[in-house]
């Protein structure tokens, strides 16, 4: 008998420095997409990851905006990821602010793509050391 084929995942991954894979102060990225496609691999499952992260961006209005750009394309995504923020928080921008005006949004784009058959994983803005309450010592 012949094996059927999968049908590959299509996950997109949007965010800043952190999704883009920024490590070793911007000598070096390292995508998690990258380990993230290898947990599939280990499974059988195939996937397609795009990752579209891009360093010192901010929710509020750039990543928004890129955003809507990526999802008219006519590429249909199973899962989005959203990892935004922390240059926003690093901003001082208040939490509220980027939520309503823009990770809420982003979150209704995703869930509305390719009607209404895309799935979301919002994820949470990680604790950074430079704004580390054991800042001094984290070094």
């Amino acid at each position: 008998m012949f094996a059927r084929r999968q049908k590959p995942l299509n996950i997109l991954t949007v965010g800043d420095s952190l999704t883009a894979g920024y490590h070793k102060y911007g000598q070096s990225y390292h995508p998690y997409s990258i380990h993230l496609k290898h947990l599939f691999d280990s499974i059988n499952k195939p996937v397609s990851i795009t990752e579209k992260g891009v360093s010192g961006e901010r929710v509020v209005p750039s990543m928004v905006k890129r955003l809507r750009h990526l999802l008219e394309q006519s590429t249909y995504y199973d899962w989005i990821i959203i990892l935004g923020g922390t240059n926003d928080f690093a901003d001082q921008r208040p939490a509220e602010r980027i939520f309503k005006d823009g990770l809420e949004p982003m979150y209704t784009m995703c869930l509305n793509h390719y009607q209404g058959k895309a799935k979301l994983v919002a994820m949470t803005v990680i604790e950074n050391t430079i704004f580390s309450p054991t800042h001094n010592a984290d070094e």
